[in-house]
């Protein structure tokens, strides 16, 4: 059965928000494995060819900060998201006679609507930073992984296995990661997930076990 684009994989990714627009922030993009990146780059590159005919702003403007209930904000919130409070007594705070106006139309609030308030990035410019990525799932290839003991072959292990990572292998970190499917028959390409560390100690505790009813 076809499904409407418009209503696919991209719309659900947005959830419920009314959101109009992806922001990504370009420190933590170059932060990811180069082979993640060299796949983002190349959708984005097919996004552009697709659109290229369609008409485009020549700029956006971002501003980093939170979204915030007006009940909740201080005077100094309320005027930097643009604001204005009316109908209480300085420092009394929002009460039954409260009434919130946007000063750039005008409209009237209520209390539990939400406006912006800008605020500081947290995340360092992308010049100055990087970030060490955890990823929790990723799909890795047999020729990209060099498995403990060097005979070990990816595709001779099984769902379940765990996979010690030393160093940065394409968009695997160093850490224990946990076999969870495989791509193709062969077993060319295996799923994996990030194993916490209640995972290992898991894992350790019944291999511990099996030793003992061995």
């Amino acid at each position: 059965m076809k499904s409407n684009p418009t209503d696919g994989p991209v719309h659900e990714y947005f959830e419920l928000s009314y959101a109009d627009h992806l922001v990504k922030n370009r420190t933590l993009l170059q932060s990811m494995p180069t082979e993640w990146q060299e796949q983002f780059v190349t959708l984005l590159r097919q996004l552009d060819d697709a659109f290229d005919h369609v008409d485009k702003p020549k700029g956006y403007r971002v501003t980093a900060g939170r979204w915030m209930q007006l009940d909740d904000m201080t005077l100094g919130e309320l005027d930097a998201a643009g604001i204005r409070m009316d109908g209480e007594e300085p420092g009394a705070g929002p009460g039954d006679d409260t009434r919130y106006h946007r000063e750039e139309d005008g409209a009237e609030l209520e209390g539990h609507d939400y406006a912006f308030v800008p605020g500081p990035n947290p995340i360092r410019h992308y010049r100055h930073a990087y970030i060490e990525p955890r990823l929790q799932s990723a799909v890795i290839a047999a020729n990209k992984i060099e498995l403990e003991g060097g005979d070990v072959m990816l595709q001779e292990l099984s769902v379940g296995d765990p996979i010690e990572i030393e160093k940065q292998t394409g968009p695997l970190t160093p850490g224990i990661w946990e076999i969870t499917g495989f791509e193709c028959e062969r077993r060319c390409r295996a799923r994996v997930r990030r194993m916490t560390e209640d995972d290992i100690r898991a894992a350790r505790e019944r291999e511990a076990t099996a030793r003992i009813y061995e």
